[in-house]
């Protein structure tokens, strides 16, 4: 297991509490996720065949997480 620094914390707060759109929120609640580190750690390829998957949607989420500090850990 490794040592996350605490930066990653926001990837484990529901995503209907982070400050995203009301489409992402949407999109991630019918993909299933509830978290950014659920989307961060699905496969890419997976991930972009899932029904509701919207280039858009996947962009949010990558500028919401290198403005955090935090895009390291999307899909490593």
């Amino acid at each position: 297991m490794s040592i996350q620094p605490p930066d990653a914390g926001i990837l484990d707060i529901p995503i209907d509490e982070l400050p995203l759109s009301v489409d992402f929120k949407a999109r991630s609640r019918k993909m299933g996720f509830a978290t950014l580190r659920e989307i961060a750690d699905c496969d890419q390829h997976w991930l972009r065949d899932r029904l509701y998957f919207d280039m858009d949607w996947y962009m949010e989420a990558l500028r919401f997480m290198k403005e955090r500090g935090v895009v390291r850990y999307f899909n490593k």
